[in-house]
């Protein structure tokens, strides 16, 4: 079948001309024909300026072009689409709360006027999943960030549907950033995704790559992608951290994978040498390199060859593995990617030298791994086999793999020479894997709700996700794992598998830097830890569900909880603050802060902001450092919790704002609310990268009985801990699939928070929230999710009826009476907790010729995939 290929490149916007896109785009198209990826008769080529034998870029002009490759059923086998030009992330919903990528044709001359111009990627690749090329792949180099001045209202591309639908079709995406980021260029000259993507495309740095399967060097979509990640990650290493992670390049897939884009000749060989220190160690130090997941003979191992000797192979990755006599080589097990590096350094640590353990990046430790042989008869299991050619695709479509490069695992060429030369040889490979390579990965977390994921570093690129637990038959090779709770990933690890080897990972507990300070945690990190004995033993999440307990602790008179730090805060009573009380808690984590932690916090200034008007300040204050029994050195308080603060006020009304200000990271302001004899605990994680965690709760007060609710006595501790995790669980949408997973504690537990039957509405509406996309999204769901809604949202109107999101949801069950409450919360001014309820309102509003109320402006000011009602001014800088 024929390949299409249209390719669009705009310099001449009038608002905001460029220099570099008609570049970009005449580039990719001599690059696509000289590689023999296209005919030059199969291109369609839009620019403006319009060059020779292209015609404008116009939205009319590329929209009629693309629908005629939507409408081409089976006809065409391979499709490229490239762009080149200005771009941004825009709303796709009226009331904002769903973003998508628009690229902006040069006929748009206006932003707020022209939205109906705009063509929208994700509507795009939507329509294109089940007809027209069976390959598809998308470049985009532009912006994907907002412009909250000119936001436009971006449609869809308004063709109808066909009857030509077919089974799945593959789908590479390459945005030159991530959602939020810039696209960069040099004036005159190129882009900078598109510079690294013409180079992968060519076959350089990571863009090689080799099939073991077919013994062939290959080109392929992720392994371009992989290039350009590296290229682009390496020019914005010295830009601060919240920075880069916008403007790194993401690449999305559906589908089944693609076949390769090219298969090229065997590489030059490179020049590559170890380095083992102290050079005394050199002699005591073996280490040997595996190319394909097969060991290379001894001509490239170490010893016979001498420390920092040179040897020359093929430019693809290649596991080593050293072992000493003198000490703990560090690596001991690593991939050297030739196609990046020329040399490698392994230090050999002696016992009486090994260092102490630093903090690791990004806060993720790593796991406890055990490596051990499989037994033969594991080994030849019935579907052992079955994994050496599994071409189904990866699962979970549209993942985001920005962080985890695609790396290929590779063999050499068929390039023997009898004279055993400096190069890996033909007969040194094997092409096909037998049953008795099959290794084993096995992994298991904790808790339930942990989600693990295992990704191949190299060819065949696979994946495969488990909660709680993983056994998954691979190949040998290397690995990425990662375990996360909800959004937030807790630990992981590169991991090198050899041949009939059991792999056995642990992960260890989620303790950042903050924590491993106020726990005098120095060196062992363990898998799990008990903070609380009433919460019991912890692995995910642990300062999420420390914070809260700090920010109810005051009014704990019987030490119901966090018994281990009894004297960490002052003792306060309820009835001084009007049975309303306010605990807000501040963690300052990392090491990265332009001045120390604990001057960050006390660097804070916090109110409390009510419809009528400023109320009250307070200021965080450092925590008290109580003093224990000295002789239970485990009990003893870390430097730590300086890094916390902690202030309590009394809630000014039922709803109001709370700001926080600081010249560290600008002015935060979060939608809260009060009720009667509950603590209103809002905890809030600061990172040196920029990124905040937020969470916000409606405790019972410790020790006091609730006789009038459907659950009167709760176990505070474990329900905080429930509320935690509940709400990470939300963040990544999982709460009603990964929240109740089973007949366990934990799952029974969660239930009852979910379905309004424990004390905090806040977890029961988010729940309302995530049954409603259950029912929307599966049909075989819907009738027990209906089911579910309605008890939920009985349970709130019943016991937390005065919360605005306990009235949204009581609307959107009722539609009878849902424009009596609705246009009552709008007349009030209440904003609810959670941006899907600020959004609900705002959308009602928009649609009932309310578009002036503040609500809709509130709502607008949330920033995506926000959970709560909150904005951010990083920009505001206080005197």
């Amino acid at each position: 079948m024929r390949s299409v290929a249209i390719i669009v490149g705009i310099d001449e916007y009038t608002w905001a001309p460029l220099t570099s896109a008609v570049t970009d785009a005449l580039r990719f198209e001599k690059a696509l024909i000289k590689l023999k990826l296209i005919l030059p008769e199969e291109v369609t080529k839009f620019t403006s300026p319009v060059t020779p034998k292209a015609r404008p870029a116009t939205a009319a002009n590329i929209l009629n072009t693309l629908f005629s490759v939507y409408d081409s059923a089976d006809e065409i086998g391979r499709f490229f689409f490239f762009f080149s030009g200005h771009g941004l992330l825009a709303f796709s919903d009226a009331v904002r709360s769903r973003t998508t990528t628009a690229l902006i044709p040069t006929d748009v001359e206006n932003i707020k006027r022209d939205g109906r111009l705009l063509i929208d990627v994700k509507d795009l690749l939507d329509r294109m999943e089940l007809v027209g090329p069976q390959e598809q792949f998308y470049f985009i180099d532009s912006c994907r960030d907002l412009n909250y001045d000119s936001m436009p209202d971006v449609g869809p591309v308004g063709w109808g549907e066909t009857n030509k639908l077919g089974a799945a079709r593959s789908q590479s995406t390459l945005y030159a950033v991530s959602p939020m980021g810039q696209a960069r260029g040099t004036k005159g000259g190129l882009g900078v995704m598109t510079s690294h993507l013409l180079q992968g495309l060519d076959g350089n740095g990571l863009g090689l790559e080799y099939d073991p399967f077919n013994d062939q060097y290959v080109v392929t979509a992720a392994s371009i992608y992989g290039h350009v990640f590296d290229q682009v990650e390496a020019s914005v290493e010295n830009e601060p951290l919240w920075k880069r992670k916008y403007q790194l390049p993401q690449f999305l897939t559906r589908g089944p994978s693609p076949r390769p884009l090219r298969v090229i000749d065997p590489p030059p060989k490179v020049s590559f040498a170890i380095h083992i220190q102290p050079d005394i160690a050199g002699a005591q130090t073996e280490i040997k390199l595996s190319l394909n997941r097969v060991p290379l003979s001894n001509d490239y191992c170490y010893p016979p060859r001498q420390n920092h000797e040179a040897i020359t192979l093929i430019p693809q990755p290649y596991i080593v593995t050293a072992k000493s006599s003198a000490g703990q080589p560090t690596p001991e097990r690593a991939v050297i990617d030739l196609r990046k590096v020329k040399s490698a350094t392994i230090e050999v640590v002696t016992p009486a030298h090994a260092p102490p353990l630093l903090p690791a990046a990004k806060g993720l430790l790593s796991p406890s791994i055990a490596f051990s042989q499989l037994s033969p008869r594991s080994l030849n299991e019935p579907g052992a086999a079955d994994m050496l050619h599994d071409d189904r695709p990866p699962p979970h479509d549209d993942h985001d793999d920005h962080d985890d490069i695609a790396h290929a695992d590779s063999g050499p060429h068929d390039d023997h020479d009898d004279n055993h030369d400096d190069h890996v040889g033909h007969d040194d490979m094997a092409h096909t894997e037998p049953a008795a390579a099959i290794s084993i990965v096995r992994a298991e977390a904790y808790e339930p709700q942990v989600v693990i994921e295992l990704e191949s570093l190299g060819s065949p690129h696979q994946k495969w996700e488990a909660a709680h637990r993983l056994e998954q038959r691979v190949l040998p090779g290397a690995y990425h794992i990662q375990f996360r709770l909800g959004p937030d990933v807790f630990n992981e690890k590169d991991i090198i598998v050899e041949a009939g080897e059991e792999v056995r990972i642990t992960p260890t507990a989620s303790l950042p830097l903050i924590l491993r300070e106020a726990l005098n945690i120095e060196n062992e990190i363990p898998t799990t830890v008990v903070v609380s004995e009433t919460i019991g033993t912890m692995q995910a999440g642990l300062l999420d569900t420390i914070l809260p307990m700090i920010g109810v602790k005051p009014f704990d008179q019987y030490d119901e909880l966090f018994h281990r730090f009894g004297n960490l805060v002052e003792k306060l009573v309820p009835e001084d603050f009007a049975l309303r009380p306010v605990s807000l808690v501040i963690a300052v984590d990392g090491n990265s802060w332009n001045v120390p932690a604990n001057e960050v916090v006390n660097g804070i200034r916090a109110r409390t902001i009510s419809g009528d008007g400023e109320i009250g300040s307070f200021r965080p204050l450092a925590l008290s450092r109580g003093t224990l029994d000295p002789i239970r050195r485990e009990d003893a308080i870390g430097l730590g919790f300086e890094r916390i603060g902690l202030a309590v006020t009394t809630a000014p009304s039922a709803n109001f704002t709370l700001e926080i200000e600081s010249k560290s990271f600008g002015r935060i302001r979060l939608a809260c609310i009060s009720i009667v004899s509950r603590v209103t605990v809002v905890t809030i994680t600061l990172s040196p990268d920029g990124a905040i965690d937020v969470s916000q709760s409606l405790l019972r007060i410790p020790g006091r009985p609730y006789p009038a609710e459907l659950v009167p006595m709760v176990p505070l501790g474990k329900m905080i801990r429930q509320i935690q995790m509940g709400q990470k669980l939300y963040r990544s949408g999982e709460l009603v699939t990964r929240g109740v997973t089973g007949y366990d504690d934990i799952s029974r537990e969660m239930l009852n928070l979910l379905h309004a039957k424990w004390t905090d509405p806040i977890l029961s509406c988010m729940a309302y929230f995530g049954w409603s996309q259950l029912a929307a999204s599966d049909s075989e769901k819907k009738a027990e999710a209906d089911w579910l809604l309605r008890d939920t949202a009985r349970n709130l109107n019943l016991y937390f009826g005065e919360v605005p999101d306990s009235k949204v949801i009581y609307g959107l069950a009722n539609p009878s009476i849902q424009a009596e409450i609705f246009n009552g919360l709008i007349r009030s001014r209440v904003m609810p907790v959670l941006a899907e309820g600020a959004r609900i309102l705002a959308r009602y509003a928009i649609n009932s010729d309310l578009r002036e109320a503040p609500i809709v402006r509130l709502a607008r000011e949330i920033a995506p995939e926000q959970t709560w009602s909150l904005t951010i001014d990083d920009e505001f800088n206080p005197n």
